[in-house]
């Protein structure tokens, strides 16, 4: 009979990392000087450097240094380019964010995802209408290597900044083609 879950499943803590006792960490490892907050889940993931992730993130897959904002998912995802080439997505919400949802659902509330639209939109990045299906909107960057670089999506979670160069340059994809 299961009473509860184990709250480090196959996970390596290196000395000198921070790991609040509410944080889940499973099959991860959790390089020295890392920080990671209350109620945080960190799964299938290499997280070193000068990594500061607060309370309530879900980070998946991820390999590389993140400083994410609280209560926001991140995630790399392996996926294939048109050539059939294995490159890596980078989604990065709040963690209530409905990405299966209408642009029109998604405006009607002072999210993260709305924010980001807004400034996308401003900056000519991308152009949709209300009725059009979040899932298919190409906004997530793709990288070709591994381990991520979180400039890529970390302007998305700062209402006062749009994306810098890199993600304007870089090649983006849907939710949809994602999954």
């Amino acid at each position: 009979k299961t009473v509860g879950f184990i709250d480090r499943i196959e996970a390596e803590i290196e000395k000198g990392a921070s790991v609040k006792e509410s944080a889940r960490i499973y099959s991860s490892k959790i390089g020295e000087g890392v920080k990671i907050g209350e109620e945080t889940v960190v799964v299938g993931s290499d997280i070193y450097g000068e990594s500061d992730i607060p309370e309530g993130v879900v980070v998946y897959n991820v390999k590389g240094e993140v400083t994410p904002k609280a209560n926001t998912l991140i995630n790399v995802t392996p996926i294939k380019n048109k050539e059939d080439n294995l490159e890596w997505a980078i989604i990065y919400t709040q963690r209530e964010d409905k990405l299966k949802a209408k642009v029109k659902d998604i405006k009607r509330y002072d999210s993260f995802l709305a924010s980001v639209l807004k400034r996308l939109r401003e900056q000519g990045i991308i152009e949709f209408t209300d009725k059009i299906n979040f899932m298919d909107l190409e906004i997530w960057p793709v990288q070709e290597n591994e381990e991520i670089n979180f400039e890529l999506v970390e302007w998305m979670a700062n209402p006062e900044r749009g994306p810098p160069q890199a993600y304007i340059d870089a090649l983006k994809v849907s939710f949809k083609y994602i999954t």
